[in-house]
């Protein structure tokens, strides 16, 4: 991985946890890990990590569940837990959320 891309992975989570960026921008962000998701190696794998950890605690509830929903995604596609997501996961609320999501899709 290029140098320039681990700056901007590093802006991105920056601008996640300082609130820099717009909730649709960090939605984006989730999305963006989706498509890069399994071409990336073990470098990359630990700022991924950084990155879903930081949205799972987002300030905003949208892109919480998006990321939690995306680490669930993973668990269903057999792939390694990138961040277990689910321990947080206990309001029936969020629960259907994500069941809604996951049929939506």
């Amino acid at each position: 991985i290029e140098p320039e891309t681990i700056a901007q992975i590093m802006t991105i989570i920056d601008g996640i946890i300082n609130d820099k960026l717009h909730y649709s921008t960090r939605l984006a962000v989730i999305k963006t890990i989706e498509a890069l998701d399994g071409r990336l190696g073990k470098t990359e794998h630990s700022y991924l990590k950084t990155l879903v950890t930081t949205l799972l605690n987002d300030p905003n509830q949208e892109v919480r569940n998006e990321a939690k929903l995306y680490c669930f995604k993973r668990v269903l596609e057999g792939r390694p837990v990138l961040v277990n997501a689910l321990d947080d996961i206990n309001s029936e609320d969020s629960i259907e959320k994500l069941q809604v999501s996951l049929m939506t899709d």
